[in-house]
């Protein structure tokens, strides 16, 4: 997809989505196809640890939705508008949104949350709701792996800080260059309220540069895993 500057001068999803769909508009405008912010030819995309590669067109991002069966992949989080749709104000069947964050620097990833824990599908393989907070780490990944391949950056997994408290959850994730040549990865598995089944990420122990930490806050306990996939 095309952005009005460079992917890694943006400081936020916020600030990318609104630069985007000013270049949208234009586009749909001298096209003639309206002012969606993705035209019928873009996407936007990235790859998670739990549902694989997400990708929807025509995002419009709505005050209000009751539609979360129809999110592709079970990815509302990127189907609803990312950050320009979830920022605590917006509202699914008449429910405020939680509000999730995210900044990126070429130094470090941050992400949080800050809303009510459960009943709201952001990014989950089976499409459940009962633990939306744990689904932020899906989001993580969600974005975090084109920005670590786009700028070839590497995540320390064993300095991540994972910090839960009430209906809050901060994860801050920090980056340094990635060797010449190399292209790293972050995936993830864990629990809310238990340890977690790390069965879909031990695939990972046998690729180069694989590294590990597990990180707990709360009743949330998480395993990082980084790896290089070229």
């Amino acid at each position: 997809m095309e952005h009005l500057k460079p992917y890694d001068t943006f400081t936020s999803i916020t600030e990318q989505v609104n630069a985007d769909a000013a270049l949208s508009v234009l586009k749909g405008n001298l096209k003639g196809t309206g002012n969606n912010i993705f035209s019928s030819g873009d996407s936007a995309s990235g790859s998670s640890a739990s549902g694989g590669t997400s990708s929807v067109s025509n995002v419009e991002i709505k005050p209000s939705r009751n539609d979360e069966a129809a999110c592709t992949n079970n990815d509302c989080w990127t189907f609803f508008g990312k950050e320009g749709f979830w920022n605590g104000v917006n509202t699914i069947g008449g429910k405020k949104v939680p509000e999730i964050k995210t900044s990126r620097t070429k130094s470090l990833f941050t992400i949080t949350y800050k809303g009510t824990p459960f009943g709201f599908l952001l990014k989950h393989a089976k499409g459940g709701k009962q633990d939306t907070i744990h689904q932020l780490l899906n989001v993580l990944t969600l974005e975090l792996n084109p920005y670590l391949k786009e700028n070839k950056l590497k995540p320390e997994v064993s300095k991540i800080k994972m910090d839960m408290s009430g209906s809050n959850l901060s994860v801050t994730v920090p980056l340094i260059p990635a060797p010449s040549g190399a292209l790293y990865e972050i995936s993830r598995r864990g629990g809310l309220g238990h340890a977690g089944d790390y069965s879909g990420i031990e695939k990972y122990r046998s690729y180069p540069g694989y590294e590990e930490a597990i990180k707990k806050s709360a009743n949330l306990t998480e395993k990082f895993v980084t790896y290089i996939i070229k």
